[in-house]
């Protein structure tokens, strides 16, 4: 296990093979914070948020290769991260998309209510931003918003509240 291996692994990320994208990343032990975590926080710092958004709504059963597909149109996507149960490998309904440049993002935000159809059936996406959170790990209260649509009655954590990260961030 040298040094050069892991490099060499490590730029496999993002190569094709077989007609998926390949995903490559340094293992780390649990609760250390992921792969270029430096602060403790278990958010990556290796990823941009102003090149990612937050997907929210996702189907359960939806695939990293068909969120690619469906936001392709907005721009180079370098990478799709969807946040599932780390026991069943279920997706959580909600991921992040990281792209090659920031102007993908302004197009991305566009298909904010637009469906995404999965083997078990469609659902409206909600896209937004990526919120940077604060010192806590917490996203300040004047940054998040409510969700289009929801009043008063939303569920707590819903819409911005809870995402912060990029498309690498894990989310509590």
């Amino acid at each position: 296990r040298s040094e050069e291996t892991i490099i060499a692994a490590l730029a496999k990320n993002g190569e094709e093979l077989d007609g998926k994208v390949l995903r490559v990343d340094k293992a780390t032990p649990p609760r250390a914070g992921k792969s270029g975590d430096t602060s403790g926080s278990g958010v990556d710092d290796h990823y941009d948020r102003k090149r990612s958004v937050f997907v929210g709504n996702l189907p359960f059963d939806a695939q990293e290769q068909e969120v690619r597909d469906h936001f392709g149109g907005c721009g180079a996507v370098e990478g799709v991260r969807i946040v599932r149960d780390p026991y069943e490998n279920m997706g959580k309904g909600f991921g992040y998309v990281l792209f090659t440049e920031r102007i993908a993002v302004e197009r991305a935000l566009k298909l904010h209510d637009s469906e995404l159809t999965s083997r078990v059936g469609a659902r409206k996406l909600r896209v937004f931003r990526c919120q940077s959170s604060g010192k806590d790990g917490r996203v300040p209260k004047a940054a998040a918003r409510k969700s289009p649509g929801r009043g008063a009655g939303g569920r707590a954590g819903d819409a911005n509240a809870g995402h912060r990260g990029g498309a690498g961030a894990d989310v509590d």
